[in-house]
């Protein structure tokens, strides 16, 4: 669609096909109110990999889709051979492929309280509403940092905390595109869409007989659902609307359909019939379909032409790796008062291929979807406010997928005195394996024999600290296998119950950490080799072994030992559960150091890190919490009671160190973490000034 910016510049969509295959190349011609300059694109072609030549105006602004694969751009007339220019070009003002997503409130609920079937959904929307300044700021604040370059992120998360009226805490789990450029981004909480809400119960809910009006409502919910959190999505109906409706009634439906499909993931299985009986109604429309075919205009889900003769089933599904969401019943699409019966499944994805695609006996396999974005980013409530952070590969619902004991089981919580008492009990245990490991690594000839022993004692300290964190996030429970004892405290006391693996521990904090591939790496090869050790005889390589250990213990300290403590300024370090002996030989370990610096660059959590003023390694890490933390001795620092400037006697770039909170004279005391000369900060120009003499400045020699 053509667009029109404030000052008059014209973005005006373009086809130009292929003047050797025909191929259709879609771009946008930028015009200004005044002058333009002609020029010319070599163009590869998408499908015959030959350059031909595009004739536009302002060939250095214009753009758009084609970008990548503009090879050259000239101002000028084209003075080569004219075969090479396409004449096959027009402008338009159709697209059949644009989303038009908003989540109808007023419709019928999709998330109701597992409780008391609450409506979740106003509640979640009113409190997006009580925090949409701080979010949209945090918004913008995102997009313009984007904006600068660097991978590209596609959407924009946001979780919102939501207290049901039965007392129980929720989350909500909202979206929206990143409107990057000169796109139009939101300005409300309408223009973020509804995704999940913890604690609400589908199966339950969607499970009965239901109005086609209703039906229709609940299967859009789904589908704004899906276009986040599902891999692709498969529509499944014979018919669109029926029989007897008018064309225009039928591509009203059809409107409906398609504008709630991304075709970049999603599939529509329907009769041949029906894509005959859609192309009957764009014709009679006044919207010849062999012209939008031959310039690439058409329905990108149409065109997909995904059809089967003799089907009567109707059902709707998300499906992804990590398992599949269905509704099915017997509601065709279309609206109306008269009911039917739908329900609604969670299952794996080898189950729904069984039941559902197999059965369905198609002749070709369902097209590709597209890969999901994998950059993101996450708005939401930290312990310092809202805040906006990038986020890769990390699943978009807030948190694994815990286990909760049954209604009649007690919800033993990270509160709970049990949750307490386990994670005391455990973390004790886990310091003395800690400890015994680091003890005999770093023991003067390190044998194989001692190796042995001490990756035996460091990986089981690691699995323990797992547990110890699992259960400081989602209390007791999340750790037990199968149903909590019935005497709790009894079973804790006596060890009178069985936990889950550490395989499975580990998935648990990947969803709330982001574990990175690098470190699952390092983790999985300490737990073969200790398992190596333990059931087979396997010989080591000392140092090998020492590396591994300290590459692995770089990583873990800070995600399972301190979670969230990384974010409160307690300036405590890693001596809460190291002696001071290892401490020393750890940290003072050059393998550990250069480590604890790349976990330092490569956290999500980081906005930028710098000298540590403790342990002197580059790894103390700005955190989006407004925090302070060194991954190499694991000091935790509020951000307002330090500081850092620039060296003014070595030159050493936020490599002077001082108190902010405390002066004398206008002037801070600080020093060179470099070249250790003792430094005077000026509170009112920030500029940092050597002592002289041995002494420190009384007044700024600059102001």
């Amino acid at each position: 669609m053509t667009s029109i910016s404030s000052d008059g510049e014209q973005k005006v969509p373009h086809v130009a096909n292929c003047p050797r295959c025909d191929q259709p190349h879609h771009y946008v011609e930028i015009r200004f109110p005044v002058v333009n300059d002609r020029g010319y694109w070599e163009v590869k072609c998408s499908r015959c990999d030959k350059q031909f030549v595009i004739e536009l105006s302002n060939p250095q602004e214009s753009g758009g889709d084609l970008r990548s694969q503009i090879m050259a751009r000239h101002e000028g007339h084209f003075d080569g051979d004219r075969e090479d220019v396409t004449r096959d070009v027009v402008q338009h003002n159709i697209n059949l492929n644009r989303n038009s997503w908003l989540f109808n409130y007023s419709a019928a609920p999709l998330y109701l309280c597992a409780k008391d079937s609450t409506n979740l959904e106003w509640s979640a929307r009113n409190a997006l509403q009580i925090y949409i300044t701080e979010i949209l700021a945090n918004y913008y604040t995102a997009v313009n940092y984007l904006l600068k370059g660097g991978t590209k992120h596609d959407i924009a998360l946001v979780r919102v905390p939501v207290t049901c009226t039965c007392g129980r805490e929720h989350t909500a789990t909202f979206y929206t595109r990143l409107a990057m450029g000169s796109e139009v981004g939101p300005s409300s909480e309408d223009d973020f869409l509804l995704a999940d809400v913890s604690g609400a119960v589908m199966e339950e809910t969607l499970d009965g007989i239901f109005s086609k009006n209703d039906a229709m409502d609940i299967l859009e919910k789904l589908v704004i659902r899906w276009n986040l959190l599902a891999d692709q999505i498969l529509i499944v109906s014979p018919f669109v609307g029926t029989t007897y409706i008018s064309n225009e009634k039928q591509l009203t439906i059809w409107s409906w359909l398609l504008g709630m499909l991304n075709a970049e993931k999603s599939v529509f299985l329907t009769r041949g019939a029906t894509y005959t009986a859609y192309k009957k109604a764009m014709e009679s429309s006044g919207i010849p379909i062999d012209i939008l075919e031959k310039y690439g205009l058409e329905n990108k889900i149409v065109s997909m032409n995904v059809k089967k003769q003799d089907f009567h089933a109707k059902f709707f599904a998300a499906v992804s790796e990590g398992g599949c969401e269905v509704m099915s019943g017997s509601a065709n699409l279309v609206r109306g008062p008269s009911v039917e019966n739908i329900n609604f499944r969670v299952m794996s994805k080898v189950k729904f291929e069984e039941r559902y695609l197999e059965r369905m006996n198609l002749k070709k396999s369902l097209p590709a979807p597209k890969a999901a974005p994998s950059h993101w980013v996450l708005i939401d409530k930290g312990p310092k406010g809202w805040r906006a952070n990038p986020m890769t590969d990390s699943p978009y619902i807030d948190g694994p997928k815990l286990k909760r004991p049954r209604e009649s089981a007690p919800d033993v919580g990270p509160s709970h005195p049990v949750s307490i008492e386990a994670a005391k009990r455990i973390l004790e245990n886990a310091i003395d394996f800690l400890n015994g490991g680091i003890e005999m690594l770093f023991t003067e000839n390190l044998s194989s024999q001692a190796a042995k022993v001490a990756v035996v004692s460091i990986q089981t300290s690691i699995e323990l600290l797992a547990k110890y964190r699992m259960i400081q996030e989602a209390g007791f429970q999340s750790i037990i296998r199968g149903r909590l004892p019935s005497d709790i405290e009894r079973a804790v006391k006596e060890n009178n119950f069985s936990t889950l693996g550490f395989g499975e521990i580990l998935d648990l904090l990947d969803a709330i950490e982001g574990l990175k591939d690098d470190e699952k790496e390092l983790i999985n090869e300490l737990v073969n080799l200790r398992n190596d050790l333990v059931h087979f005889s396997s010989e080591v390589v000392p140092e090998s072994v020492k590396l591994s250990c300290a590459h692995i213990l770089a990583r873990v300290l800070s995600i399972f030992a301190l979670g969230k403590a990384r974010d409160v300024g307690t300036m405590e370090d890693y001596h809460i559960f190291l002696s001071e002996s290892n401490f020393k030989r750890l940290i003072n370990f050059d393998p550990y150091r250069g480590e604890a610096a790349d976990a330092a660059y490569e956290s999500l959590g980081t906005e930028k890190v710098l000298k540590c003023y403790m342990c002197g390694n580059e790894s103390l890490s700005l955190r989006t919490s407004e925090n302070y933390f060194c991954h190499c001795c694991g000091i935790v620092i509020i951000r307002d009671s330090i500081a850092f400037t620039t060296c003014e006697a070595c030159g050493s770039k936020e490599g002077v160190i001082f108190d902010p909170l405390n002066t004398a004279n206008k002037m801070h005391y600080g020093k060179c973490m470099d070249c250790k000369v003792r430094q005077c900060v000026c509170t009112d120009c920030g500029s940092a000034v050597p002592q002289v003499d041995g002494m420190y400045l009384q007044t700024c020699p600059t102001c």
